[in-house]
């Protein structure tokens, strides 16, 4: 079967529009690279490089097991800095093959603050290799905390000495951080750029959804009690979608829902029952790829349904008769009896009681409770 002339220029249309679409807004980065040793040896490697000392003697257990011989408190900021520096280049960029996207009015700003977390991670890499040998001897004296406290023996501390001076030159070498120039994006076949742009809005939903599980298994345990601190994870992720809009126009729905929840949501102090349950509810709607595509493209029967998260903020009223005690004439005077009416009851035509006795009645009021029965936490 051969392909009409018009579908062919339509494709190609197609393809031509999502080229100067995506050229326009974004740019190929690949992803930093930034690495650091963890300062662990296997005891059976130190003693096969190397001779104890003092006839030190080591037991079984101590053989088979992993050294850490340099300190991890030591290692603790460069962690930290890695991390940051990740979060701050996905926070604008999606993953598509061995790259990720990069919104070319995010490039300059990201670069830059990329490059300020490489000097100060380099800084802090010199620092303290600049106490490397204080460092190892630190923690040969150190008895841990807790349970786990304890003395190391001598065996053990000659063994993290031996290591420390077998590993200093490698150790010293592994510490780095790169960060890679930006490309333009210019596929062999125009029709490639189109799957490109698809595989992009794919893996958006996928890191969308794969954020908000994250959040939702750290965040919203059974027992925990989240403060208004627990809305940042979700501006973080409509932050992200609105940098990465330009890939489908149907991003804005999502959008649009996040920012209803997070205006709902209180500036500070802790969260009540009801916004516990329209965060755990919603964040578990973006939680599902499914849901985020539908909501993306409109459907309104499989997408997010926020009005009915929305209803989840609103305690139920809950209207309870009150007793009202009337006196009413009895056949024997000696014997009163007190007769009771219901607000609200159906009686009939002749009134049980004067016109005066009931203007001096107090009205029904309306106790509101929480919507206890309906709260569910979901499924995370």
């Amino acid at each position: 079967m051969t392909t009409s002339n018009k579908a062919v220029k339509d494709a190609q249309q197609t393809a031509a529009q999502a080229k100067e679409k995506l050229n326009s807004n974004a740019c190929l980065v690949s992803r930093p690279t930034i690495s650091y040793p963890a300062g662990k040896m296997t005891v059976n490697e130190i003693v096969a490089s190397s001779n104890l000392e003092n006839g030190q003697i080591l037991n079984g257990k101590e053989l088979d097991s992993s050294l850490q011989w340099f300190p991890t408190s030591a290692l603790q900021a460069m962690n930290t800095q890695r991390k940051q520096a990740y979060d701050l280049f996905d926070s604008v960029s999606v993953a598509i093959g061995a790259f990720n996207l990069v919104p070319l009015d995010k490039l300059q700003e990201v670069m830059e603050k990329l490059e300020e977390k490489r000097v100060k991670f380099l800084d802090s890499v010199s620092a303290m290799l600049s106490k490397y040998d204080d460092l190892v001897e630190k923690h040969c004296q150190d008895e841990g905390k807790g349970k786990n406290k304890k003395p190391k023996s001598e065996a053990v501390k000659e063994l993290i000495r031996k290591a420390a001076k077998l590993n200093e030159t490698d150790f010293k070498s592994v510490f780095g951080f790169e960060v890679f120039p930006a490309m333009t994006i210019q596929p062999v076949f125009e029709s490639d750029e189109q799957v490109m742009q698809q595989k992009a809005t794919e893996s958006l939903w996928d890191e969308t959804a794969k954020a908000a599980r994250e959040h939702l298994n750290t965040t919203f345990k059974a027992e925990a009690k989240p403060t208004a601190r627990a809305v940042n994870a979700l501006s973080r992720i409509r932050d992200k979608l609105v940098a990465l809009s330009f890939l489908d126009d149907g991003i804005d729905r999502v959008i649009e829902c996040c920012d209803q929840v997070v205006q709902a949501m209180p500036k500070s102090g802790k969260l009540s029952d009801h916004e516990i349950l329209v965060m755990t509810h919603f964040m578990s709607s973006v939680a599902n790829v499914e849901t985020l595509k539908a909501t993306a493209a409109g459907d309104e029967t499989n997408g997010i349904d926020m009005t009915r998260i929305f209803k989840m903020l609103l305690p139920e009223v809950v209207e309870e008769p009150e007793v009202i005690d009337v006196a009413v004439e009895s056949n024997e005077p000696s014997d009163p009896v007190n007769a009771q009416a219901f607000a609200g009851d159906d009686f009939d035509s002749e009134s049980l009681f004067d016109e005066e006795d009931w203007a001096q009645q107090q009205p029904a009021t309306a106790t509101v409770r929480p919507l206890q029965d309906n709260l569910d936490w979901g499924g995370f």
